[in-house]
């Protein structure tokens, strides 16, 4: 039990880490920024919720 609690623990962090390293792409033009930020609010809260 406490192994599986573990296990989903780590696939969120990996998960995220995915998430951040997809949208942290600072050469983006501005406009694009913003709706990769809003993507990565919402894919965020996804994940959060998972």
């Amino acid at each position: 039990m406490e192994i599986r609690a573990l296990q989903g623990e780590i696939e969120q962090v990996q998960a995220e880490a995915a998430v951040v390293t997809i949208f942290e792409d600072k050469t983006a033009p501005p406009e694009s920024q913003s709706v990769l930020d809003r993507v990565d609010g919402v894919l965020g809260g996804l994940i959060q919720s998972l």
